[in-house]
């Protein structure tokens, strides 16, 4: 939370005209079906994702390579959360939401190895996730 806060708080001083396109989507979705965005974006993205990205990508890497297990799974789910601003914005904008979901990614990461389990980064995900919502709203 610390990190994605101080790099929030630098793009916003840099750059006054960025916004989070993720932000806006998920404010439409709760504006049409509440109840619905609420389940998709506090549970069912967050376990989908862990899979994806921890249970999945960052196990199946880390035998074989460490530093690809850690990169690629933090890239990959950076990615994936700023796959709507292309071809909306200009690639400096794209590249800033990137570095904004580089540290939630990385975090993710480490409470997986740290852990040993999967449900650490799927609880920590669902808490960063309804803490969205609730500063959202």
């Amino acid at each position: 939370f610390l990190s994605t806060g101080v790099l929030q708080y630098l793009v916003n001083a840099l750059f006054p005209s960025f916004s989070n396109l993720n932000d806006g989507h998920v404010n439409a979705q709760l504006d049409a079906a509440p109840v619905l965005a609420t389940v998709s974006v506090a549970f069912l993205a967050p376990v989908a994702e862990e899979l994806l990205y921890r249970g999945l990508l960052f196990r199946g890497l880390y035998s074989s390579s460490r530093a690809a297990a850690w990169c690629v799974s933090a890239g990959l789910f950076s990615l994936s959360h700023v796959l709507g601003y292309l071809g909306l914005y200009g690639p400096e904008h794209a590249l800033i939401a990137f570095v904004l979901y580089l540290p939630a990614g990385t975090c993710l990461n480490l409470a997986y190895r740290k852990s040993g389990n999967i449900i650490t980064p799927m609880l920590m995900h669902i808490a960063i996730n309804i803490t969205g919502l609730v500063l959202m709203r």
